[in-house]
Parts: C-alpha cells; sequence; structure tokens
C-alpha cells in the first residue's frame, strides 16, 4: 500500500501572547476561528482553507535570530488581495 501525503492537516505553533495573536489572524488575516475562542484559553483553532491553525499559549517561547527565522523558520500563507487590511 502507498501512502500518498497530499497537504498539512494541522500545523501547531507556540505563541507568546495568544490573545494578540488570535486577534491578528483574524482581523488582519480575515481567518475564521475552528472553536470559539474566549480570552484565557490556552489554545485558539483557526480553519485556514481546510487546515487547522493551532496556537497554542507558551509563554517561553524560543527567541530565534533573525539570519535563521529567514532560513529555517518560515509559514508562509497564500491571501487574495479582496480588500486592504491595515494593522
Amino acid at each position: 500500500m502507498t501512502v500518498v501525503t497530499t497537504n498539512f492537516a494541522v500545523v501547531k505553533l507556540p505563541i507568546k501572547d495568544l490573545e494578540a495573536s488570535a486577534r491578528w489572524y483574524q482581523d488582519v488575516m480575515g481567518i475564521p476561528f475552528t472553536f470559539d475562542f474566549k480570552p484565557g484559553d490556552n489554545e485558539a483553532w483557526l480553519d485556514v482553507g481546510g487546515i487547522g491553525l493551532g496556537l497554542i499559549r507558551c509563554p517561553n517561547v524560543p527567541m530565534l535570530e533573525p539570519d535563521v527565522l529567514l532560513a529555517k523558520w518560515r509559514i508562509q500563507l497564500r491571501a487574495s488581495r479582496s480588500g486592504r487590511a491595515s494593522i
């Protein structure tokens, strides 16, 4: 039997400021929550085109050097330009 991987099912990210990150993904990027999120929750789950994005509260997220960040650690999202986002 051959298994063919076609896409990610779930991506989890450690997040220091979960409330601010959840607002950014929803308000700026327009990504809807999969489950209701309330301030104080330890996880926020979003639906990125059928892929689960889990933002997990982690008070000690390691700092990455900028050159390492650009070389190895990256998640890119494809978005349409239907509106103008403001930060």
